[in-house]
């Protein structure tokens, strides 16, 4: 199996042609959607450069909203209310990742086009373990690890529609990562995150009219002069 950062160096790695955009900017909310304890909502935002055939280069970070007993599943809620217990609760406050995009399939219909594609890359996150839910906050083992910063891994499919300089786009992507509860247990994190984000493209190239037309347009020039 390829891992992420190699297929990321993979894609990066193809010449670029001549760019057709300078770049596209994506805001949007991101919800957690397979943490059995928290359902942890975000804002984010990437900025994408191209690289050519379908490429892009994104930088990303996204904001993570702490809401506290909202943020619970229901399953969290029933642990704490039935037997005033918790499992390992840790919130993600931040992220940024450096990925790749790429979109090998395209549908166009008219003014509108459509895109399926891939995303891999890695980047960093930083988490905040929540003490006062789980009974450990004069523990100090616990404050050692309270808050962390982690390498993630992430991979995902994302697919886009709408005009050639606005469009919406929907992705969902895996985010891994290792993290140390109590200064002594290594748990591993697979977050499936679900994102909607609005695109906007900046700075495309000009349509050159085919030869076709520009010699359709000069005949009709002509017989009206």
């Amino acid at each position: 199996m390829i891992q992420p950062p190699l297929l990321l160096a993979a894609l990066l790695a193809q010449p670029p042609p001549a760019l057709a955009e300078a770049f596209t900017l994506s805001v949007g909310p991101q919800i957690s959607v397979n943490d059995p304890l928290l359902v942890e909502k975000g804002l984010g935002g990437t900025v994408e450069l191209p690289l050519g055939a379908g490429l892009h280069l994104a930088l990303g970070g996204t904001w993570y909203h702490d809401g506290g007993r909202d943020d619970w599943s229901f399953l969290q809620a029933q642990l704490d209310q039935n037997n005033h217990v918790s499992g390992s609760v840790s919130r993600m406050r931040w992220r940024s990742d450096l990925a790749a995009h790429w979109s090998p399939f395209t549908v166009e219909a008219g003014r509108l086009d459509g895109h399926l594609g891939l995303r891999t890359g890695f980047g960093l996150l930083r988490t905040q373990d929540d003490l006062a839910l789980l009974q450990q906050e004069g523990d100090p083992y616990a404050l050692a690890t309270e808050t962390e910063l982690h390498t993630t891994m992430l991979w995902g499919l994302f697919m886009e529609l709408g005009g050639e300089r606005l469009r919406g786009r929907v992705g969902l992507e895996r985010m891994v990562w290792v993290e140390t509860v109590s200064s002594t247990t290594l748990e591993l994190h697979r977050n499936l995150m679900l994102g909607g984000e609005v695109v906007v493209r900046w700075g495309l190239a000009s349509r050159e009219p085919a030869p076709a037309e520009t010699a359709q347009r000069t005949g009709d020039e002509e017989r009206g002069s």
